[in-house]
């Protein structure tokens, strides 16, 4: 018994030299590792990993572990739509394939009900929104009021949009139009077919929570599986259709849905003032044809001659 007096005051004086040698090395260690990344053992860092299947974006602070955000890497089967054109004012299309989809959602009067629509035709869509820069270069003018030539374009109106369209189709002999509501939200979707919330993160949409009240530069957010920008969050973006209350007898086909008598004209996507949650697939707004505010911008398609 008398022994146990001795080994247990051994096994303490053990213990604590251990951890205070543990302690004595990791701070003199100049590198740590944590989720198989390497990274200075001070400071805040900001690294990237990857996988066969996905890709993390990691944040470190002294060590320790912030945050971790999880992508899902484009295969070959996705990167075929992400075919590009660039015009002659250096804007970047991507191709979009033909193919069906459910618009909308059940559950929101305005963005209801869920319907199956079939895109006959594939079509180019801008990769980002119209910037500054490219405005400035076809327009001769800068109307926006965060100038910075990579910010997309903002206080433009619905007709000065088409008058953007209409230029841009006479210096390129190639039709240049606002997207139909249905080719918005179809590639948006990028072939996500729920009609639920789409899922937001700090780095595929720029929000009320993250932009510091202003515009941010376009393609610095997560893509898209199709390789498109910003189509969520940012600015609003509008569409070529007339506004209706709901999808009650909307085209089944994917061509906008026009009705002389209507005074509104569609907007989607949420922009930098918004909450999260308002950035998403299915949120549907409005604004006349000829209101101009410094959340509002777009981007055009091409349709017609030009092939992927």
């Amino acid at each position: 018994m008398k022994l146990i007096y001795y080994i247990i005051p051994l096994l303490a004086i053990f213990v604590t030299t251990v951890a205070c040698s543990s302690n004595l090395s990791a701070a003199f260690r100049k590198t740590i590792s944590i989720e198989g990344v390497t990274f200075p053992s001070s400071g805040y860092h900001v690294k990237w990993k990857e996988t066969d299947t996905h890709k993390f974006k990691i944040m470190v602070d002294d060590g320790r572990l912030l945050r971790k955000w999880k992508f899902k890497k484009r295969t070959k089967d996705t990167l075929k739509t992400g075919k590009s054109y660039i015009n002659t004012i250096g804007m970047n299309f991507v191709w979009v394939p033909a193919g069906d989809f459910v618009m909308g959602r059940n559950g929101n009067s305005s963005e209801g009900p869920a319907h199956r629509v079939k895109i006959q035709k594939g079509f180019w869509i801008a990769r980002t929104e119209v910037t500054q820069k490219h405005w400035q270069s076809l327009m001769g003018s800068n109307p926006a009021r965060f100038r910075q030539a990579l910010h997309p374009v903002e206080q433009i109106n619905w007709d000065e949009c088409q008058q953007f369209c209409k230029k841009l189709t006479h210096k390129e002999k190639i039709c240049y139009q606002l997207p139909t509501e249905a080719q918005w939200e179809y590639a948006c979707r990028a072939g996500k077919q729920s009609s639920s919330f789409f899922n937001i993160s700090y780095t595929n949409a720029w929000h009320g929570g993250n932009t510091n009240g202003k515009t941010r530069p376009v393609g610095l957010s997560e893509p898209n599986a199709w390789g498109i920008y910003d189509m969520l969050g940012n600015v609003w973006e509008w569409c070529l259709d007339d506004y209706h209350s709901s999808f009650k007898g909307a085209p089944a086909d994917g061509s906008a849905w026009i009705n002389s008598k209507k005074r509104f004209k569609v907007r989607r996507g949420g922009c930098w003032r918004n909450a999260p949650f308002e950035c998403n697939i299915t949120t549907r707004a409005y604004y006349g044809p000829d209101k101009k505010y410094d959340s509002l911008g777009f981007r055009p398609v091409i349709v017609g001659k030009v092939a992927p």
